[in-house]
């Protein structure tokens, strides 16, 4: 049962049901759980975009720590890669065009405050 639900887990979201999509992530998730990892998505954001960005990052090597949560995450926070549809995810609300001169900035060792 365990390997047919790996080889699943394989099958891309255009193959499957939305019912066999939501099983898979629901699994996906509480295995990821039981060890402490969690994934980190926008609110709203439907099931087939978190199965698919889940299947996507579910081969990367992470370390296993024993304690402590630890969050994967999947928006880098550089709106042009960002891999949620516009109105998800905050990075794209950013303001990234920087008004600050680093050359107004002195190299002396004086704290500024």
């Amino acid at each position: 049962m365990m390997l047919q639900q790996a080889e699943q887990m394989r099958e891309s979201p255009q193959n499957l049901p939305e019912v066999q999509i939501s099983f898979l992530y629901s699994e996906m998730k509480r295995l990821l759980n039981a060890y402490c990892f969690y994934a980190d998505f926008p609110k709203g954001l439907p099931v087939e975009f978190k199965y698919r960005l889940l299947r996507e990052k579910w081969d990367e090597e992470v370390v296993y720590t024993g304690e402590g949560m630890n969050y994967c995450e999947f928006c880098d926070h550089e709106p042009s890669r960002c891999p949620f549809p516009e109105g998800f995810c905050g990075c794209r609300d950013f303001d990234f065009t920087d008004d600050i001169d680093m050359d107004d900035f002195d190299d002396s060792n004086e704290m500024p405050f």
